[in-house]
């Protein structure tokens, strides 16, 4: 009977515990300044900067603002 208690106990911690650390999203798009919806990498830096990196180029979210650096295409490289 006790064992049963202790397992109702932590079960009861867990769910209180899991609800305190809920992980929010905001979901970013075009609208939003987004280059491009196919995003192939994320990285945040230690500023907590959001940097999605697309084929068209890298966009940075700081959390109130998404600026969108993209690349150049179709340039010709500089002659040496």
């Amino acid at each position: 009977m006790k064992f049963t208690k202790r397992i109702f106990l932590i079960l009861i911690a867990c769910a209180i515990t899991t609800n305190i650390c809920a992980i929010q999203f905001r979901h970013l798009s075009i609208k939003d300044g987004l280059s491009q919806l196919s995003v192939l990498s994320i990285y945040q830096d230690k500023l907590g900067r959001m940097w999605f990196g697309t084929e068209e180029g890298i966009n940075v979210f700081d959390g109130n603002n998404l600026t969108a650096i993209k690349t150049l295409r179709n340039i010709p490289p500089p002659e040496s």
